[in-house]
């Protein structure tokens, strides 16, 4: 078998494309949040980069709800064989903020203000798709978590964040 200069086996390449956010932003001009993750999942406007680099497309965008999806493969593992925990830490915080971003204003925005996560058991590339989704819910006292799953679909919260402005 052909083996390349680090004696690996099989040698895989990965290359990321993605658009210049500052052009998506002027495409989706006037949009709210929501409308533009909907453009984006409806391939309407193009995805975010850490979209385009990790993997994962939007599949349910509604008023505080956002859902995600990730196909993983091994260019997401860590040394050890499992997915990177990076990779589920960043899809928890794009739907946390996301979900977040939709029940506000278009001139504010979210950020995570703390994210924990406790890994229960570990992703591979074989676990099949990883679809965390948030659902939150917003009154006079803030934003509140209704709902928050995991990669593998359990139950997690809360969800603390934080509003700024743009």
């Amino acid at each position: 078998m052909p083996q390349d200069k680090n004696n690996a086996v099989h040698t895989r390449n990965r290359i990321i494309e993605w658009q210049d956010p500052g052009a998506i932003w002027e495409q989706a001009n006037g949009l709210s949040l929501l409308g533009r993750i909907r453009a984006i999942r409806d391939g309407k406007l193009p995805p975010p980069p850490i979209a385009c680099l990790i993997g994962f497309h939007y599949v349910g965008a509604e008023p505080g709800e956002i859902v995600i999806e990730l196909q993983p493969d091994h260019s997401l593992e860590s040394s050890a064989g499992t997915l990177h925990a990076g990779v589920a830490a960043t899809m928890l915080d794009t739907a946390m903020s996301a979900a977040a971003g939709t029940l506000l204003p278009i001139n504010k925005g979210a950020v995570t203000l703390d994210l924990n996560i406790s890994y229960l058991k570990p992703l591979t590339s074989e676990s099949g798709p990883i679809v965390p989704s948030v659902a939150l819910w917003i009154s006079p006292n803030g934003l509140h978590t209704r709902r928050a799953t995991s990669a593998m679909g359990q139950a997690i919260w809360p969800l603390m964040l934080s509003v700024s402005s743009r």
